[in-house]
């Protein structure tokens, strides 16, 4: 809006327009909070999951005296079997995070920006804004 239709507008659609800003100022300040709570959730996750990763890996690199010998074919198999269902397990953590991720952010992609009707507050305060125009 141009600053010449702002200088045209009445008292009171400035106030009504001063409310619903403010409502929405409310809303967006109540969503980012939301939105880093969220961030700092994952991020404790994420964290979770590279502490697994580092640990598998050094299991995985452990000095020669650390590993086992396995004197069949059967054994090492089952060696393996366990390292698979390891990194299966982060893998669903991984992808279970990310989905999560993904349902946030519609969540809040779904939500509506801005409202183009006055909540009952807010027309409540018009009222009192028309009154007080009117009075003086």
């Amino acid at each position: 809006m141009t600053d010449k239709e702002l200088h045209k507008l009445k008292r009171v659609e400035l106030l009504q327009m001063m409310v619903s800003l403010s409502h929405e100022n409310e809303q967006l300040k109540g969503n980012i909070k939301n939105l880093n709570e969220e961030s700092a959730t994952l991020h404790q996750t994420i964290e979770t999951l590279q502490k697994e990763n580092q640990a598998l890996r050094e299991s995985a690199t452990a000095a020669p005296e650390d590993k086992k010998e396995f004197h069949s074919v059967p054994e090492a198999a089952c060696h393996i079997e366990e390292i698979l269902a390891a990194a299966q397990k982060m893998t669903a953590q991984c992808l279970e995070a990310i989905q999560q991720m993904g349902e946030k952010e519609q969540e809040v992609s779904a939500k509506p920006e801005k409202s183009d009707t006055l909540k009952p507050d807010a027309e409540e305060q018009k009222n009192r804004a028309n009154e007080a125009l009117y009075d003086e």
